[in-house]
């Protein structure tokens, strides 16, 4: 019978309840940096990386930040891994093409900066000295989310005119 350290146990414990998940393990006793010391299939197939072209990249993934990525979600992420603090917000990846990566196959789809709606997690993992020692930053796509919500928001635009219309009879457009 083999024996597990309590750090394999625990990074298996993690594999098995997120195999369908999108995540990277950064370690949190690197300031600054906090490299990627696992990511899962589910993250490389969201964001078309391959797991050797970003290990040791930065756990906040800066390579997803494309123009549309708001200063104020990159500053909260930021803040939030400094402080080992727990973070959930939502984001939009810009998916940027690759400059960084010189590695990268540009002829593959999903390297041509395809944009999408983000649900970032970022969760402190504590060792039994209760210092944080890794980062658990999960990311889901919800960009289908986000266009239904925009799509409700446009359809009860329309509504919201028509009924203006019907009152008034004046056209709002």
């Amino acid at each position: 019978m083999t024996c597990c350290t309590k750090k394999d146990d625990l990074a298996e414990k993690i594999t098995k309840c997120t195999r369908d998940s999108n995540f990277v393990l950064g370690n949190a006793q690197v300031p600054s940096l906090y490299p990627i010391v696992y990511c899962s299939d589910g993250f490389c197939e969201l964001t078309g990386f391959s797991r050797a072209q970003i290990m040791q990249k930065g756990c906040a993934c800066k390579f997803l930040y494309g123009p549309e990525t708001k200063e104020e979600h990159k500053t909260q992420i930021d803040k939030a891994l400094e402080s080992k603090i727990e973070l959930k917000q939502e984001y939009f990846c810009g998916k940027p093409k690759r400059a960084d990566l010189p590695e990268v196959d540009f002829n593959m789809p999903s390297f041509h900066g395809t944009p999408f709606w983000c649900l970032l997690d970022i969760v402190p993992i504590k060792n039994e000295k209760r210092e944080v020692v890794l980062f658990l930053a999960s990311h889901k796509d919800i960009t289908n989310t986000k266009m239904a919500e925009m799509s409700e928001s446009e359809m009860y635009d329309s509504v919201h005119n028509a009924a203006f219309y019907l009152r008034t009879g004046n056209n709002v457009r």
